[in-house]
């Protein structure tokens, strides 16, 4: 997979069995955030003072070109 680390994507709601989506999550929906650490099967996006941690498989469609 292409280097992730610190690519810029926009937030978004998931589902995901072992990974959960959390309320508070909904207020980073679209929202631009940076990718701070990358895992086997998720990665920890930063949003200002929050961070959260999305699956993988699932941030393509989300990443931000350039």
């Amino acid at each position: 997979m292409e280097n992730l680390l610190h690519r810029k994507i926009k937030g978004f709601k998931f589902v995901d069995d072992k990974l959960g989506y959390h309320s508070k999550m909904e207020k980073h929906e679209g929202e631009t955030g940076k990718i701070i650490k990358v895992n086997k099967e998720d990665v920890k996006v930063q949003f200002g003072n929050d961070h959260w941690y999305y699956p993988i498989d699932q941030i393509q469609e989300h990443l931000i070109q350039g």
